[in-house]
């Protein structure tokens, strides 16, 4: 029964991730709505990317620590001893950095952080698809 609980750290950051595309949808609609000036209620939108992104960000985290309980004491192998392992770990710093930039945005509104909250927010997207990939193999 034990061999069980090896699945749910994947099951929990796959719906995780689904989540954090939706994240990143609703980030370029509002983006494209900024350059094209369309009237569309942008606050809705904003306050819809905001909470979602909490909520995708404390998700990704909870995940994160369950893979390290998993590897731990279910699979019993060293911890930060895989690529699955450096990759979750730069995803979730590229995820923070980029939470850490959209409340920036929010404060100062400054164009260059606007670019790069985008930037770290594709990059972390990236990075939690190829470790994705990378955990394959450590599966049973």
């Amino acid at each position: 029964m034990i061999w069980l609980t090896v699945y749910f750290h994947p099951i929990i950051q796959i719906t995780t991730l689904l989540l954090g595309f939706y994240v990143l949808k609703l980030g370029l609609t509002l983006r494209k709505n900024r350059l094209t000036r369309t009237t569309f209620p942008r606050a809705v939108l904003l306050e819809r990317h905001i909470r979602l992104a909490r909520i995708f960000v404390i998700l990704f985290t909870i995940g994160y620590f369950l893979g390290l309980l998993e590897m731990q004491f279910v699979l019993k192998k060293p911890l930060f001893n895989t690529f699955h392992s450096f990759l979750g770990t730069l995803t979730l710093i590229f995820l923070y950095l980029t939470a850490f930039l959209g409340r920036s945005i929010r404060r100062k509104q400054n164009e260059k952080f606007r670019e790069l909250h985008r930037f770290c927010a594709f990059i972390g997207m990236f990075l939690a698809l190829t470790t994705g990939f990378a955990g394959i193999g450590l599966l049973p």
